[in-house]
């Protein structure tokens, strides 16, 4: 079995904690995947294609690995920049989307400027490949030396919705090029956290070999114990689910199949039909087992990205900003920047020097949670200084007398996420000692929504 395949098997014999509530969320997902086949003229119900919805009503759920793998990271830095309109981070992140994430975000951090920002972050490679109908394990797993290496390169581009409108407008997305605040280059140099990276294939490949077999083994026992008539119990089950489900009306059928799940499991099963569907959750919980020890090892690594941004503010002169960001994973996850922001073109009226500030800023990260649960939340507490050794130019294009010294700025934040998606809200409230239009105290709450499609080609197109 070559890698690719081994970890595509991986996926697909995937399994899930066996706690109640657990189970019953993740049976209601696998009962709408059924039913949105059944209704789209797919296979019909039965022991070959849904002995897994049975064996997961009698006893188990299931969640798909690299999906879960996708929703746990909390090293990707999906939103805008720290600086920009809406921003509802301090700190910049090190991991890199391997297709492309979106996210969109309200408020203000460290600037008096309040708006919209829609950030939209990807992998050209990684593109490429999805739309080449690659699937994830396709788009993130190359033997090709070259592909390996332009997936370390990546881009951004945020926009600023509230420009470009006549007066009193609502925000909205025009893609117009007033409306684009920064663009963003990044090239990861170290990436020890990337769960589907090579060093890994050996631990996935071995995994997908022991216990992914041995759920493989054990679902084909199910079968063979309730196939041909050999329990009688099962055979009146199935033929009053299979009609019941073939008389149903689409919109029912949902309804229908929990219903007849249920039947199944107060059903006189025979003794050798319940015990092999105990033997399946047993091999499901040890690939479980399996994948946390290599999604755990996963976590502990180093990241170490260098990226350059170009800020294009509403008014004043376009910045460029070279940025580097370590991090280190474990229990709590810890992250550091340290940047340099230079005035682009001529130097403003007032001002003479190029260098207009650096910038450093550390973050702790608790992650409460994991996806196959409640879902992955993060605790967040930011830190992040400024030096400025000259006045400013300000967002009105003019020098900010006073501005010269340093400002610092905290940030509490939560991220929730959307449980079964791969969608993120973060709320966000940043404090400091002045921003940087004038020396007022700045208190600023944000939200935000993200998206990122690595973790929906993990589930859906693996």
């Amino acid at each position: 079995m070559t890698v690719r395949a081994a970890v595509a098997a991986v996926i697909v014999l995937a399994a899930a904690p066996a706690a109640a509530q657990e189970s019953r969320e993740q049976l209601e997902a696998a009962i709408r995947t059924t039913v949105a086949r059944i209704n789209g003229g797919g296979v019909p119900f039965g022991t070959g294609a849904d002995s897994q919805v049975m064996i997961r009503a009698l006893t188990v759920t299931d969640e798909q690995l690299l999906a879960a793998a996708e929703e746990n990271r909390i090293d990707k830095h999906l939103g805008a920049e720290s600086n920009a309109a809406g921003s509802t981070s301090l700190v910049v992140k090190g991991g890199i989307p391997g297709i492309i994430a979106f996210a969109v975000e309200n408020g203000a951090v460290a600037q008096e400027q309040s708006g919209t920002t829609i950030t939209l972050k990807g992998t050209p490679v990684g593109i490429i490949r999805a739309l080449a109908d690659k699937g994830y394990v396709d788009t993130r797993v190359a033997d090709d030396r070259v592909v390996g290496l332009l997936q370390r390169f990546a881009f951004g581009a945020s926009f600023d919705t509230s420009r470009g409108l006549a007066e009193g407008s609502d925000p909205q997305f025009t893609g117009a090029d007033e409306q684009l605040s920064s663009i963003t280059a990044r090239v990861s140099l170290v990436d020890q956290r990337d769960p589907a990276r090579a060093a890994l294939n050996a631990e996935w490949n071995d995994l997908a070999l022991s216990a992914g077999v041995a759920v493989a083994s054990a679902s084909k026992s199910f079968v063979g114990a309730v196939a041909g008539g050999s329990d009688p119990a099962f055979t009146a089950w199935l033929a009053s689910a299979q009609a019941a489900l073939t008389q149903a009306d689409p919109a029912q059928r949902e309804t229908v199949l929990r219903e007849q799940l249920i039947a199944l499991r107060a059903a006189p099963l025979a003794a050798e039909t319940r015990q092999s569907a105990l033997g399946a959750r047993a091999a499901y919980d040890a690939l479980l087992a399996g994948r946390r020890a290599i999604l755990d090892r996963a976590a502990t690594g180093l990241q170490i990205v260098l990226d350059y941004t170009n800020e294009r503010p509403a008014q004043g002169p376009e910045l460029n900003n070279v940025r580097v960001v370590g991090s280190l994973g474990g229990l709590l996850d810890l992250t550091g920047n340290v940047s340099s922001t230079f005035y682009q073109g001529s130097l403003p009226a007032g001002v003479g020097k190029r260098w207009r500030d650096v910038r450093a800023a550390v973050q702790l990260d608790l992650p409460i949670g994991r996806a196959e649960t409640i879902g992955r939340y993060v605790l967040t507490f930011a830190y992040k200084l400024e030096y400025f050794p000259d006045d400013i130019v300000g967002p009105v294009g003019v020098v900010l007398a006073g501005s010269k010294g340093s400002m610092s700025l905290g940030q509490v934040k939560l991220t929730m996420p959307i449980k079964g998606s791969a969608a993120r809200i973060p709320l966000s409230i940043t404090f400091g000692d002045k921003s940087e239009v004038d020396k007022q105290k700045v208190v600023r709450g944000n939200i935000g929504f993200s998206y990122d499609l690595d973790a929906v080609f993990a589930r859906f197109k693996p």
